[in-house]
């Protein structure tokens, strides 16, 4: 895309293919979005993303990976197991969606974004909840204690909903390199 004109279609033809894809069922909506990627994710490495003219192009990185975690199958096994997978790589699709939302926040931006968080990571959500209630229900909740801690160490208890956040705090703290921060699943 040499023009900003071309940019500018592109954005706006993407915006109708996401809005289109998110009606679809979840599975062809998950495979038009990793499509759309395959489309549209060589514009962000253009001159018109880097100037933030290609935010949908920019979204669809996060959206792409919300699609290929819903096409995945759930992982049996027990809850701690699940909390374990959670913690490992479950959390990057809530991180994603997040990122995604941050890009929204232009009115024409909105209803695309919105409408393929809705197909995609909604239903993501439901599932994963889904089957991690079905955990519970068959082989209970398990109890966590806290694990003995050395002096100059601080706990610090963080929601698993929120453990996205968790994450790039790790990331911030390691980039400072004096203080160091290891995560735990844990349960209470």
């Amino acid at each position: 895309v040499r023009y900003p004109r071309e940019n500018d279609a592109d954005e706006k033809r993407l915006a109708e293919e996401l809005l289109k894809a998110a009606q679809l069922d979840p599975v062809a909506a998950a495979q038009a979005v990793l499509a759309l990627e395959g489309k549209h994710g060589a514009r962000r490495d253009m001159l018109w993303a880097k100037q933030g003219h290609a935010p949908l192009a920019t979204a669809l990185v996060h959206l792409a990976a919300i699609a290929a975690a819903s096409l995945q199958p759930l992982a049996g096994g027990n809850v701690a197991e699940a909390a374990g997978r959670y913690a490992e790589s479950g959390w990057r699709v809530d991180a994603a969606a997040r990122a995604a939302m941050a890009v929204a926040q232009q009115a024409e931006l909105e209803q695309p974004i919105y409408a393929v968080l809705e197909a995609l990571y909604r239903r993501w959500l439901e599932k994963q909840a889904e089957s991690f209630q079905a955990l519970v229900k068959q082989g209970g909740y398990p109890h966590w204690s806290l694990p003995e801690v050395s002096d100059g160490t601080v706990i610090l208890f963080v929601d698993g909903l929120r453990f996205d956040l968790a994450r790039e705090l790790e990331d911030n703290i390691a980039a400072d390199g004096d203080l160091s921060l290891t995560l735990e699943p844990g349960f209470t």
